[in-house]
């Protein structure tokens, strides 16, 4: 049985993309910490969104930062299994408050 690493895989799938998101970590090669932009589609500060190169489209979520069950439903996407760890600080840091 092959073992996947989603990092590595994640990395072959968004190689030649134009739009992917912002990747700022990795916890263990399996979580992404993802750099989000805030949405404006909705009047809450603070809410997030970013863009899946899975499903092609944007990933909504409300506010703070933290450890999501992800939104995709595309079978091959590797955000779907462990989820990911969203932010709008770039200078996001781990605790055990985000997983």
């Amino acid at each position: 049985m092959e073992i996947i690493n989603p990092r590595e895989k994640y990395e072959e799938k968004v190689a030649n993309l134009k739009r992917k998101p912002v990747i700022i970590g990795w916890v263990k090669d399996i979580i992404p910490i993802i750099l989000c932009k805030e949405r404006e589609d909705i009047n809450l500060r603070g809410a997030m969104k970013f863009y899946c190169p899975y499903c092609r489209k944007n990933h909504c979520h409300g506010t703070g930062e933290g450890h999501r069950i992800a939104h995709c439903h595309n079978e091959k996407s590797l955000f779907e299994r462990h989820g990911y760890i969203i932010t709008l600080n770039p200078n996001f840091v781990l605790s055990e408050k985000s997983v």
